[in-house]
C-alpha cells in the first residue's frame, strides 16, 4: 500500500526531529510517532478502499456502457441484416412473378368479388406474322406480337387479371397445334398464371367434319372418335393444372358452334363422358348453343347433353342488326334463360364491345356491329341481369380476337376504356 504524500511529508519531519532529541525524549517521541502512523495507515486504508470502490464502479460502469454498446451495435446489425434478406427476398419474388424483369402494372382484382368473368382467348398469333397477315382491325398496343412470348402473355395476363377477369377460355386447335404448344409450352410457364385460370375453347369446326350443309354430323364415327381422343389428350394434359377452372369440381370445356351439331348428340356425349369418368373425372360441359330464335327449335335432349349453354356471337348477317343490339340480344337471353331453368341446365350469358369481319373476310360482307364502349356497358348490364345466381359466370367475346374486331385487349384507339368500363360495373354491383 502507497501512503499519500500529505502523510509521508509529516512523518518525514518526525523522524529527524527524533533523531536530534534525547533518548528519553526520543521514546516519547517514537509513541507518537507510532501513534500517527496507526492514524495514517488507518487513514490511508480508507483512502485505499474509497479509491477501490470508485475503480470498481468507474470499471462497471465501463463494462455496462460497452456492453449496451455492442449489444446495440449487435442489434443494429442484425435488424439491417434482416432488412436486406426482406429486401432480397421481395426483389427475388418480385422478379420471379414478373418472369424475369416484367413488373406488374396493376393488383389482382379479379378475386375481389363472387364473379366469374371469363373472355376468349386467341394463343395463334406470330411469328412471321402468322395470323396478323390475315387481316385485322384496330392498333394493339403491343403491336403484332408472338403469342409465345413471355413478356405479352404475362402482359395479358396482368391487365385482365386487373381489371377483373379471372379466366382466359384458351382457342384449343388439337395436339400438337401452334395453340396448343403455346398453351402448354408458355402460357402455362408464365409465373402470373398463379394468380389465374384457364378453360379449353374447344374448336369444333376446325377439329370435326363439318358437313357440306354446314352442320357437324355427331353421329360420324370419325366424328365420335376426334372427339373422344381430343377430350382425353385435354384430360390428361390439362385438366390436373392447378389452374384449371372446375365448376361443380369439374373441369370447364367449351365447345364450340354446338348449335350446328346433328344427330344423336346426347347419346355420342353419353359414351364419352363414361369414358372420361373411367379414367378419372366427368367434365362440365358449356355448348355454345345460345342464338337468334332457337331455344325452343333445339330438341329438349339437344340442350341437356351440356351443363350449361351459351353464345359466343350474337351476331347475325341481317340488316340492321346494330339497330338496338343490346335490347334485341336481351329479348333472346329472357327466352332462352327461361328455357335452360325449365331443363335444369346452367344459363351462361355472352357479351361482346362490337363486330366487324371486313378485314379478314371482305367478300362476306357482313354488315358490322360498330364497336363503342357505351355498347360494351350495355352489354355488361345485360349480363348481370341474366347471370345464374348459382354460377355467376358470364363470357366476353373476346380478348384478341382481332380479325373480328371484338377484342378488349387495349389498343391505341382506345387504350384501357373497354377493361375500365369492367372493372366499374364489376365494382358497381352489389
Amino acid at each position: 500500500m502507497r501512503l499519500p504524500k500529505s502523510i509521508l511529508t509529516p512523518l518525514l519531519i518526525l523522524f529527524l526531529v527524533i533523531l536530534a532529541c534525547s533518548s528519553s525524549e526520543q521514546g516519547q517521541i517514537q509513541t507518537q510517532v507510532a501513534s500517527v502512523g496507526k492514524t495514517a495507515l488507518a487513514e490511508g486504508g480508507e483512502i485505499a478502499r474509497t479509491q477501490a470502490a470508485q475503480l470498481k464502479k468507474t470499471a462497471v460502469t465501463i463494462a455496462e456502457t460497452q456492453a449496451d454498446i455492442l449489444k446495440k451495435t449487435a442489434l443494429s446489425m442484425a435488424e439491417t441484416q434482416v432488412d436486406n434478406l426482406k429486401e432480397t427476398a421481395s426483389a427475388a419474388l418480385a422478379t420471379q412473378l414478373a418472369g424475369g424483369g416484367y413488373e406488374r402494372q396493376f393488383p389482382n382484382t379479379s378475386k375481389d368479388d363472387n364473379y366469374l368473368v371469363g373472355a376468349y382467348y386467341y394463343p395463334w398469333y406470330g411469328p412471321g406474322r402468322n395470323h396478323w397477315e390475315d387481316g385485322y382491325a384496330g392498333h394493339p398496343t403491343l403491336g403484332e406480337y408472338d403469342s409465345g412470348a413471355r413478356n405479352i402473355l404475362n402482359q395479358h395476363i396482368d391487365w385482365a387479371a386487373g381489371h377483373g377477369i379471372d379466366f382466359f377460355a384458351v382457342s384449343w386447335w388439337g395436339p400438337g397445334s401452334r395453340e396448343d404448344s403455346v398453351l402448354k409450352d408458355h402460357f402455362l410457364k408464365s409465373p402470373l398464371i398463379q394468380e389465374f385460370q384457364f378453360v379449353i375453347l374447344y374448336e369444333s369446326a376446325g377439329r370435326l367434319q363439318v358437313s357440306p350443309d354446314g352442320t357437324i354430323n355427331i353421329d360420324s364415327l370419325e366424328n365420335q372418335d376426334t372427339l373422344l381422343k381430343d377430350l382425353t389428350y385435354l384430360q390428361q394434359e390439362y385438366w390436373h393444372h392447378p389452374q384449371y377452372l372446375k365448376i361443380d369440381g369439374r373441369p370447364v370445356v367449351i365447345l364450340y358452334l354446338t348449335r350446328i351439331f346433328t344427330g344423336d348428340i346426347s347419346a355420342a356425349f353419353n359414351a364419352i363422358r363414361s369414358t372420361l369418368r373411367a379414367n378419372g373425372e366427368d367434365m362440365y360441359l358449356i355448348g355454345d348453343e345460345v342464338y337468334w330464335g332457337n331455344s325452343q327449335s333445339l330438341p329438349k335432349a339437344h340442350i341437356q347433353t351440356f351443363d350449361a349453354v351459351t353464345a359466343y356471337n350474337m351476331h347475325t348477317s341481317v340488316e340492321g342488326i346494330a339497330d338496338d343490339f343490346n335490347g334485341k340480344v336481351s329479348q333472346e337471353y329472357a327466352a332462352w334463360e327461361a328455357r335452360a331453368n325449365d331443363l335444369g341446365v346452367d344459363f351462361i350469358p355472352g357479351i361482346l364491345p362490337g363486330f366487324n369481319d371486313t378485314s379478314v373476310r371482305p367478300q362476306a360482307n357482313h354488315p358490322p356491329i360498330p364497336r363503342s364502349v357505351g355498347l360494351f356497358e350495355s352489354q355488361l348490364d345485360t349480363a348481370f341481369e341474366f347471370l345464374s345466381p348459382r354460377i355467376k359466370l358470364f363470357m366476353i367475346t373476346s380478348w384478341n380476337e382481332w380479325h373480328e374486331d371484338t377484342s378488349i385487349e387495349p389498343a391505341q384507339e382506345f387504350g384501357f376504356d373497354y377493361l375500365d368500363a369492367l372493372q366499374r360495373k364489376k365494382e358497381s354491383q352489389p
